[in-house]
């Protein structure tokens, strides 16, 4: 029996097939059709490992599913999630788009008149602002927690919301923080002088 779509067996399937430029169209859909199959297969796949593995682990079937079975609250939630955002997103995705779209046109057309170093420039040292704020913060939390010992300094001055603590170990860890900061912003201009000079 012939085969309706081998173009050797077919005269019907061999005016099917596309010559010139709608081969090369052709191609391209049908590679990109196997990237999207191919992706939802390892989809599929991840689910189904996730699933064998909270089947097959009993702490993790405990948090999903009570001891006769039922699903807990958190299994509703893992059932029901994934069917809430495809809802969400079949709804909006008519307005989604309009304002993505709107959204890209008014980055594209200001972003020419943004002063972006001048942004970078400043991000970088609020970053590194926060680093010594966030190092004094973190000393003192693994005080209060007993992980550090606590030698005061007499007489400084405490100011949680700037992560200043009266203690040797915050000051010193912001200490530190700020030389490796001014450090590597020194080595930053360095380099940049020898790569303009």
């Amino acid at each position: 029996m012939a085969d309706p779509l081998k173009p050797t067996t077919s005269p019907l399937a061999a005016r099917a097939i596309p010559k010139g430029p709608a081969a090369a169209f052709h191609a391209g859909l049908r590679a990109y059709m196997l990237a999207v199959y191919n992706y939802m297969a390892s989809g599929l796949l991840l689910t189904g490992i996730v699933a064998l593995f909270v089947v097959n682990s009993t702490g993790v079937r405990a948090v999903f599913f009570t001891a006769s079975g039922a699903p807990t609250l958190l299994g509703w939630i893992a059932v029901f999630a994934p069917l809430a955002l495809v809802f969400t997103l079949s709804f909006g995705i008519n307005r989604l788009s309009l304002l993505l779209g709107l959204l890209a046109w008014a980055m594209l057309r200001y972003s020419r008149d943004l002063p972006i170093a001048k942004f970078f420039a400043y991000s970088a040292w609020l970053m590194a602002i926060l680093t010594i704020v966030l190092a004094g913060k973190g000393v003192s939390a693994l005080q209060e927690a007993g992980i550090i010992d606590i030698a005061p300094l007499g007489g400084g001055v405490r100011v949680s919301m700037l992560g200043i603590f009266p203690t040797l170990q915050s000051m010193g860890a912001q200490l530190l923080m700020l030389i490796a900061v001014l450090g590597g912003f020194l080595l930053n201009r360095r380099r940049a002088a020898v790569a303009v000079g």
